[in-house]
């Protein structure tokens, strides 16, 4: 209960703010999380644009770990420094896990490219993420690199 409180609390957060200020953007994923090996799924990403060059955004995504059993749900907050098309930044996270994975908190890092006109558009981005978690009290690493590509509607 107390995850979707703050995943509803956080989406509506992220949709209180001006018009002209914000881009949605949906995404697939691909992950490499060390021990846990690949994983592949899809997220959604909201972005609110405050001073020039700056931004923050929210992210939640799905990733299937089908190696390890196990579905990531992880639930980001980032800061972002845009130049012209590219935007790079760092953030922390929360990642879910729904097997005996243990739910821990993380920080990342990501670098990316987005295209398009008016409020229409692509991005690619490449994330490192620091992710150690725990299975039946052994330290699992699942520390590696995700890489994003998806479509983003900018209002």
């Amino acid at each position: 209960m107390r995850h979707r409180i703050l995943i509803v609390g956080l989406f509506v957060l992220l949709l209180s703010v001006p018009a002209g200020a914000q881009a949605i953007g949906l995404y697939a994923s691909w992950w490499e999380l060390g021990d846990l090996n690949d994983g592949f799924g899809f997220g959604a990403r909201q972005r609110i644009f405050g001073v020039p060059l700056l931004s923050v955004e929210g992210r939640a995504g799905w990733i299937d770990l089908e190696d390890a059993e196990a579905t990531l749900i992880p639930l980001e907050a980032n800061a972002l420094l845009d130049i012209g098309l590219f935007y790079g930044g760092a953030g922390a996270g929360y990642y879910l896990f729904d097997s005996d994975l243990a739910d821990e908190t993380a920080w990342f890092g990501l670098a990316g490219v987005s295209v398009g006109t008016g409020g229409v558009g692509v991005f690619a981005e490449a994330k490192y993420t620091a992710l150690e978690t725990k299975r039946n009290e052994a330290e699992v690493s699942a520390k590696g690199l995700a890489l994003n590509a998806g479509v983003r509607l900018g209002w």
